[in-house]
């Protein structure tokens, strides 16, 4: 039962830091781009979705290091990592490319805060989070994929 809500968190929240990425992205290049003012906005958007993506992750490390079979099945035969696919993205690419993007959004995050000028500040941010969303985009596990999971969890019911 475990198990099953924590994946239904990390689901739902897979959205939201999806959507609020690529929205934060946009933001951020047409800030850029059309000369806005880095403000009390921005910082609320980057907070958010540092929030988001925070708990997306620690979502993750509960089902990574707890409950989740997939790892418990990989530590049991170590040469299905290697092997198998499916589990190779589960204990080698999603997990680490998730961490990796949100250690870039919080490295980009920090130098951001030491730059002058508004310009600057978003053009370095766009950056971050175009690194950002590319590793994110790439560790989903989209259903197209051979270790896919669904676009749409409702408790029971996937599509």
């Amino acid at each position: 039962m475990m198990y099953e809500s924590i994946i239904l968190m990390h689901h739902w929240f897979r959205w939201l830091v999806l959507l609020g990425g690529l929205w934060l992205l946009y933001f951020c290049c047409s800030s850029w781009y059309g000369g806005k003012k880095w403000d009390s906005e921005v910082k609320r958007l980057l907070w958010s979705f540092e929030q988001l993506f925070g708990y997306q992750v620690a979502f993750g490390l509960a089902l990574y290091l707890g409950v989740s079979p997939v790892l418990k099945m990989a530590l049991s035969n170590p040469q299905s990592i290697s092997n198998d696919p499916f589990t190779r993205f589960w204990t080698l690419i999603h997990g680490p490319a998730m961490l990796a993007a949100l250690i870039i959004f919080q490295v980009g995050k920090y130098f951001v805060e030491k730059q002058q000028g508004d310009q600057r500040k978003f053009q370095l941010m766009s950056v971050a989070m175009f690194v950002t969303m590319a590793l994110i985009i790439l560790a989903i596990p989209w259903p197209f994929l051979s270790y896919g999971r669904p676009l749409i969890r409702l408790g029971f019911w996937e599509f």
